[in-house]
């Protein structure tokens, strides 16, 4: 006894009628509306966060920047007088000294720019 299992993906013989292909188009250009409104959508939403945390920096960076015209200073030179505060350091120097005289045991680099580039010698 033989057994035959028939599988058949083909279409009806006929072709397909005008209302089929009204009806696939429109459903094919549904489908694309639809993905174009998707993007759009999700590209908004992206475009949103960026203009969220652009805004975040420039309300930092203008705070900041107020902040050091009404006092003086700049955030890190505020941080280094409360570290020097904290540990007792000696005042931070925020600029190179002039002269190349070395005080006591200090240790001064000194960086030269040359037409190699940069070295530092003491």
């Amino acid at each position: 006894m033989t057994t035959y299992i028939r599988v058949s993906n083909m279409q009806n013989a006929r072709p397909a009628g005008l209302m089929q292909r009204i009806g696939r188009t429109a459903l094919l250009i549904m489908g694309a509306i639809v993905g174009l409104g998707l993007l759009l959508v999700t590209a908004s939403a992206a475009l949103f966060v960026v203009l969220a945390i652009a805004f975040l920096a420039v309300i930092a960076f203008a705070g900041f920047w107020i902040r050091a015209k009404i006092f003086g200073k700049t955030v890190r030179e505020k941080a280094f007088e409360d570290l020097e505060k904290k540990f007792g350091a000696r005042q931070a120097h925020f600029s190179a000294p002039e002269s190349d005289v070395a005080d006591g045991d200090e240790i001064v680099l000194d960086a030269r720019k040359t037409p190699d580039g940069w070295t530092v010698g003491q």
